[in-house]
């Protein structure tokens, strides 16, 4: 992230000063500018494509992994209610579900902070000084 503070430098430098001063600024050191300008849009690719697989990820997992598990949770605790298994089977049946909630929330949280990774190297939340 120090390429994206010395870019804004720059683009302070060019608000703040004559258009002349600032565009030779720029000028002098054009291959620095440019890797700044390409590193900044990879970054910005990386937590677009980061975000896309997080999502996909979470919206595959919501739709079959957690439904199916419920339904055997509650199918093994009928089956314990007449007898044809045991409560460890029950626990075993209900543990799984609820690891299952936790890789879900885990989910959510990896996908929250791609989201603010990808915020972040759109250049949001970082407060700069006023000119």
């Amino acid at each position: 992230m120090s390429w994206m503070r010395a870019s804004v430098r720059l683009l302070r430098a060019c608000r703040s000063s004559d258009w002349f001063c600032s565009r030779s600024a720029m000028e002098t050191s054009p291959a620095s500018f440019s890797q700044t300008v390409l590193t900044a849009g990879n970054e910005v690719n990386n937590a677009l494509h980061n975000y896309q697989t997080l999502t996909d990820k979470q919206s595959l997992y919501d739709s079959q992994a957690e439904t199916a598990l419920q339904r055997a949770a509650r199918a093994t605790k009928l089956k314990m209610q007449y007898g044809s298994t045991t409560y460890l089977e029950v626990l075993t049946a209900q543990n799984s579900l609820l690891q299952a909630q936790f890789t879900q929330i885990a989910n959510r949280m990896q996908t929250l902070q791609a989201v603010v990774t990808l915020y972040r190297a759109l250049g949001g939340g970082s407060e700069y000084e006023e000119l």
